[in-house]
């Protein structure tokens, strides 16, 4: 055992420095710009960081690429960032120079390139990475999704880069850490990091910390302790050592291997062995100068001020102790025109307390008729509007470690005029008594954007048999449109034990877009892709769930019953939620109202 620790012990001292990844801290590597002025990697220039971008003049995605380069140091310049062009280009000092007169607000560093390529491990050209004030790598990747090797659009989608200076400016970290960038290929460095460091809280585990915990394990976060010092988490690192190595915390039930997520809350392989490696090695503090600047979340929305707030028409109180039904409320909008939203999050005032919810477009009075209400109508007999199926999908999630939802650059969801919306809200008591008013807020654009829909594959007609312990339900949703896979969230009850999503294309070829192995009802998961996923007409998502009806599941109130389709978390569900931003141009399908499903 102790010959273990000591190879672990090498192997992170080796690699704490390679800060190749986004959320470490970067090395000490000193480099000269071409007009004779110093810097060093760790000690920023600009009092809010700096940008470094890979250049080779005669590259074509370089060259598509300096107009913008000279955009955004002319945008974000002034609020404190110092912009450094990497040139890889093998010339002389003069080409250099004359190459760098086209990209005024930067400076460009020439000979120290290789040893910048060496501690960032360049991959591409216009390649891009944002180091913050504390000198923690906070973005790697491409600029936009404009240009490439292979491919070139008339406009960018995806503004990668400005969207994480933007999110580095208020003080966060970047919803996407890190994109490919489509230039022209770098010859990796190879062999070890230039220097070595030993591992200590304060020049690593802390960013650990900050970036995987902290969303929940902060003053006034949904979790019962913070971790936001060193003494806060060294206190706590028996509980933690615990929750890591059994693969309970960070909770992201997702296998890793399949697909990539912009909110993803797990720890990468190296980021566990680190963290676990300092618990065992003691817990060094380390140096506080090595600290990264501390996390901003926001005090109000996540989205930012919303445009327009809802809440709940009275404040609900939740007792102590004891289960709470899940709580419908409904919402009159009264907007005269059909709003386009851009960014959505619902808040809870006390969300400690609120498991989940869930907002659908829906109408009071909307409800199925019982048999026995149903056996005493005659025909023309008056009854009340039919409520339409909760598998067509919901209007806007909130699960515990949201941040809300921001849709895409010109994308968003429609909010019809008049619009009735249906807010259910799952209470969990949590010991003390407290009064929840929960709100939504929304952005809106001035006018209308690709819509973004949300749909579902779901089977109604699940028949689970007594014990069963690993039960196969499917269902599927054909695209008879072209759009954009945004987003995916399964949803089971109890005895849900794990979800697939794959996409099948219309040439017969199948991708796995999500694997959740071990299903938790308590973290329902919104899965939000990193880049949007391309969707061809006539391609086919294939979801596939499991249930475990046996006494082997602790949440199985009776496996000695079949299960069927039902509202209550005793029955159960198969529903693959997921957002898909329709074709431009194409007709937009009716926007239907929707049961909540529990």
């Amino acid at each position: 055992m102790l010959r273990r620790l000591a190879a672990l012990a090498a192997l992170l001292a080796a690699t704490a420095t390679l800060a190749s990844n986004p959320g470490e801290r970067v090395p000490a590597v000193s480099f000269m710009d071409l007009a004779g002025r110093s810097s060093a990697l760790d000690h920023p220039q600009g009092k809010s960081g700096t940008v470094l971008i890979t250049r080779d003049i005669e590259c074509p995605v370089s060259q598509r690429y300096e107009r913008r380069i000279a955009e955004l140091a002319k945008r974000y310049g002034p609020s404190g960032y110092d912009f450094v062009i990497i040139d890889v280009t093998p010339h002389d000092i003069g080409d250099a120079r004359k190459a760098a007169a086209k990209l005024p607000g930067t400076r460009t560093v020439l000979a120290d390139a290789k040893a910048l390529a060496k501690a960032l491990r360049f991959e591409s050209t216009a390649e891009a990475f944002v180091i913050d004030a504390g000198a923690t790598l906070q973005y790697r990747g491409a600029i936009d999704d404009q240009y490439g090797l292979d491919y070139q659009r008339p406009l960018a989608r995806e503004p990668w880069l400005a969207r994480a200076l933007d999110a580095v400016t208020r003080g966060e970290r970047p919803q996407v850490t890190r994109t490919k960038a489509r230039g022209c290929p770098q010859v990796v460095p190879q062999g070890a990091p230039l220097a070595a460091a030993p591992l200590t809280y304060h020049n690593r585990i802390s960013r650990i910390v900050q970036a995987k915990c902290q969303v929940c394990h902060r003053t006034g976060g949904l979790a019962p302790m913070p971790l936001e010092t060193f003494r806060q988490v060294y206190e706590r690192r028996a509980v933690i050592e615990l929750m890591v190595s059994t693969n309970r915390m960070p909770p992201w039930p997702a296998n890793r291997k399949v697909g990539h997520f912009a909110n993803d809350r797990s720890l990468a392989e190296r980021e566990r062995e680190e963290l676990l490696g300092w618990i065992k090695a003691g817990g060094a503090e380390g140096n506080p100068g090595d600290a990264p600047l501390p996390q901003r979340f926001a005090s109000g929305w996540n989205i930012g001020k919303p445009d327009h707030i809802l809440r709940i028409p009275e404040p609900f109180q939740v007792p102590a102790e004891g289960a709470v039904d899940y709580k419908n409320y409904y919402i009159k909008t009264d907007f005269p025109v059909d709003k386009w939203v851009t960014a959505i999050e619902i808040k809870p005032t006390q969300p400690k307390v609120v498991h989940h919810a869930l907002a659908f477009l829906e109408e009071p009075g909307r409800r199925a008729l019982t048999p026995e209400e149903l056996a005493k109508l005659n025909p023309g007999d008056p009854r009340p509007p039919a409520p339409s199926d909760s598998v067509s999908g919901f209007y806007a999630v909130t699960v515990p470690g949201s941040l809300g939802i921001t849709f895409p650059e010109g994308m968003g969801k429609r909010l019809p005029k008049g619009a009735w919306i249906k807010l259910e809200i799952h209470y969990q008591p949590n010991g003390s008594p407290v009064i929840d008013r929960t709100q939504i807020g929304f952005r809106f654009a001035s006018g209308p954007l690709r819509e973004v829909e949300s749909r579902s594959a779901f089977n109604v007609g699940l028949v689970i048999p007594p014990n069963a312990p690993r039960y196969e339900v499917k269902a599927e949703h054909k695209f008879d449109q072209a759009g954009l896979l945004l987003s995916l969230f399964p949803h089971m009850h109890f005895r849900g034990a794990a979800f697939r999503y794959d996409l099948r294309y219309p040439d017969g070829k199948v991708v796995p877009l999500l694997d959740v192995p071990r299903f938790d009802f308590s973290w329902q998961s919104y899965y939000l892709l990193s880049q949007p996923l391309d969707v061809p007409r006539g391609s086919t998502l294939l979801a596939t769930a499991w249930y475990d009806n046996s006494r082997a599941n602790p949440w199985n109130p009776d496996p000695s019953k079949t299960i069927r389709w039902g509202l209550q978390t005793t029955d159960e569900m198969m529903i693959g939620y997921f957002d898909f931003a329709v074709e431009k141009g194409a007709s937009r399908k009716a926007v239907t109202p929707g049961i909540v499903p529990r």
